[in-house]
């Protein structure tokens, strides 16, 4: 059993497997309990949480932390009142698939400025990761990720010199986000619903994602491996 200081005043003093519970500062304290009292349900201890307590003559609710703010797709969920129409979030941000295009670079010293086609994304897919590995610094140089409409989409130039060290970058304004539009890498094109299929190219529904050089030319050799995670329902 538990026990509080006697301070005068007519106080418990030993106490139930659920107030010995309620009164503990943390989780291993309620384990703790729970491992003294086989018995005990650890399953119902959250509704013991819920329960109004006299102590001391005082009535006194045990409350649980609750939110008072939201995320953008739990504002969406909250914000139901029930019946048979719920907005709900995008299931490529709550629930969908995760997938991953790995593209691999050899390094031959390509010049500064120069424009690389990395992946192709399903458009309405979200991309919710990308991992630069490298087993070359590349020095002086950066690379910026985006399309042929924005170069710097999905991040913005930076160096990376770590060797064999997996990085993880994004920028925060793309992550996470339905792609809702897509450019061709090969024609800098616009992705339209049947457009020509001409070598290269995928048809439509897709953003090609591009891969920007600046500052240097890249290493005479080594490999560069980026991976781009996204999710799609």
């Amino acid at each position: 059993m538990s026990s509080l200081e006697d301070r005068g005043r007519n106080i418990a003093t030993q106490f139930s497997p659920q107030m010995e519970f309620l009164l503990a500062k943390s989780c291993q304290e309620r384990h703790a309990i729970a491992r003294r009292h086989p018995g005990f349900d650890l399953e119902k201890l959250a509704d013991y949480e819920k329960q109004q307590l006299w102590i001391d003559g005082t009535q006194a609710e045990i409350n649980m932390a609750v939110a008072t703010l939201f995320s953008t797709e739990m504002a969406q969920l909250t914000a139901n009142a029930g019946g048979a129409t719920q907005v709900l979030p995008q299931s490529v941000v709550a629930g969908g698939r995760q997938r991953t295009f790995v593209a691999n670079l050899a390094l031959a010293a390509q010049a500064s400025g120069t424009t690389f086609g990395m992946a192709r994304i399903p458009l309405y897919a979200a991309i919710v990761g990308i991992t630069i590995i490298t087993d070359t610094s590349l020095g002086t140089t950066t690379i910026a990720l985006g399309d042929a409409n924005t170069a710097n989409l999905y991040l913005a130039a930076q160096t990376f010199t770590s060797v064999n060290t997996p990085t993880k970058v994004g920028n925060a304004l793309t992550h996470g986000q339905p792609i809702t539009s897509g450019y061709d890498s090969v024609t800098g094109n616009l992705v339209t619903p049947f457009m020509p299929q001409t070598a290269g190219q995928g048809g439509f529904n897709y953003e090609d994602i591009t891969m920007v050089t600046a500052v240097a030319a890249l290493p005479a050799t080594g490999n560069l491996v980026i991976l781009f995670e996204y999710s799609i329902d």
